[in-house]
Formats: C-alpha cells, sequence, structure tokens
C-alpha cells in the first residue's frame, strides 16, 4: 500500500473538507476506535511491523502491517508511506475480548493462537501471547475518485491522542508522482499548504505513550 500523508491544522482541516464536499460530495463518514497489540518483549516493533483491531462503525477489522522502505526523496517531499499490508473481518464469533477491545490488557495465548494472522506475523510472534498497548480514536472522512483512469482513496482524518488532536489528508494512490503533482496544484488554488506527515498515527502515539 502505498499513501501520501501530509499534515493539517484545525482550520486547513476544516477548509480542505468543504472544498472537497463542494467538489466531490459529501464524504463516507467513518468512526474508528483503534487497539494495538504487541508481545511483552515488543517483537512485532523490532521488526517493523504492527497489529491493530479497528472498530469501524460496529465492525471489526484485524489489520497486520510490515512497514517497507520508501524512496528517501519521495518520504521527505510528499509524506509518502509504503508498507505491506494484511487486512481481514474479525468474525461476531470470535473470542469476546473483541467486543471490548479496552478491557484486557493481556489476552491470553489462545486468544492470539485465534487470530487470523498471515504467516510473517505469526512467525515473528514465535507462539508468545500479545498484549494490549491502547489506542485512540479517529474520524475519517473518505472519498473514494478516479481520476486519469487512476483510483484513489482520500481519507480526511481528525485524530484524538490523549493530549492532542491531529488533523492530516492521507491519499492511497498506485502513482504517487502523479498524485501527489495533482494535488499539490489543487492544495494551492485553495491556499493550502502541502506538509508531509512523516510519522504515522501510531509512530506518534507511541511518542506520546514513552512508557511503551
Amino acid at each position: 500500500e502505498l499513501e501520501l500523508k501530509w499534515a493539517l491544522t484545525a482550520d486547513e482541516h476544516a477548509r480542505l473538507r468543504a472544498h472537497l464536499t463542494v467538489t466531490h460530495g459529501p464524504a463516507r463518514a467513518l468512526a474508528q476506535v483503534n487497539r494495538f497489540f504487541d508481545t511483552a518483549d515488543r517483537r512485532l516493533r523490532a521488526a517493523r511491523m504492527n497489529l491493530r483491531i479497528r472498530n469501524q462503525n460496529g465492525r471489526l477489522i484485524l489489520t497486520c502491517k510490515r512497514h517497507l522502505e520508501a524512496s528517501n526523496t519521495a518520504h521527505l517531499t510528499d509524506g509518502l508511506s509504503s508498507h505491506q499490508e494484511w487486512e481481514t473481518d474479525l468474525p461476531a464469533a470470535h473470542p469476546k475480548e473483541l467486543a471490548d477491545l479496552a478491557t484486557s490488557a493481556h489476552p491470553s495465548a489462545t486468544w492470539t493462537a485465534a487470530l487470523p494472522l498471515p504467516e510473517p506475523i505469526r512467525t515473528t510472534l514465535d507462539g508468545h501471547p500479545l498484549h494490549a498497548l491502547g489506542g485512540f480514536a479517529n474520524h475519517r472522512d473518505e472519498w473514494h475518485l478516479t481520476r486519469d483512469g487512476t483510483e484513489e482513496l482520500l481519507c480526511l482524518d481528525r485524530t484524538e491522542f490523549a493530549t492532542r488532536t491531529d488533523y492530516e489528508l492521507e491519499i492511497e494512490t498506485p502513482d504517487p508522482t502523479a498524485s501527489a503533482a495533482h494535488w499539490r496544484t489543487i492544495f494551492a488554488t485553495w491556499d493550502i499548504p502541502v506538509v508531509p506527515q512523516t510519522l504515522t498515527k501510531f509512530a506518534r502515539y507511541l511518542k506520546l505513550s514513552p512508557v511503551l
């Protein structure tokens, strides 16, 4: 998955949402509660992987990611993020801990084993049970667009960390160079600066939670 991540102020977020609504119609609104997990000795973090369970409008989604190196130039100038991603819905019949993701700080080994994890993640865990790292809430306005035959997903986010609120735009695209050039031009006409966001939400969460 390739994403452009651009940081916004609260005012820029509001103005961008208004412009996108006028240009592309109403967004799909998503209420997201994200919870992250790792082993006690942080095996996933050491391997540049993460495991998230998200409650999105009542739908439970397991997402596992493995960071891939992006071009340094693109990363610095356009906030390009590159990672391998596995995503699957969790069935309602899954262990009860998933119904309330904040209740168990130390899920059992049985709970961990029952998760439909991709092989690279399971290999890295090596049988060790997962521990809850906590998480944060995010409100997302989402637009699915097709431009010159290229499909893009625009995600306008307002993320509620414990001590602050962050705002950003994520653009999922198969052609980040073309997408960046296009949206830089659009941002200029709307008088919104392009400020690359070089840290993921999870990385920012970890920085704000040094105990982790």
